[in-house]
């Protein structure tokens, strides 16, 4: 035999329903943006600006060293 609802149950039946989709709305608020991860991404280095920046600051301490060993040198 089905029993019926009583107030108690239906409180009840409540309560875990609003946790449910409390729940889902903190993990869907988690999640990323697709729009904000694809400008990230498009903003973020390639290998040719890495190798560009790191050649420039070999010349520019190449530069000091040679600089530093001429002062070294007088």
């Amino acid at each position: 035999m089905l029993s019926k609802y009583n107030i108690e149950d239906f409180e009840l039946n409540d309560q875990i329903v609003k946790k449910s989709f409390d729940e889902v709305n903190r993990t869907i608020a988690l999640k990323s943006n697709i729009k904000d991860v694809c400008a990230l991404l498009d903003m973020k280095s390639n290998i040719d600006d890495v190798n560009k920046a790191l050649s420039e600051l070999h010349g520019s301490m190449e530069l000091k060293l040679a600089k530093t060993d001429y002062q070294e040198a007088l």
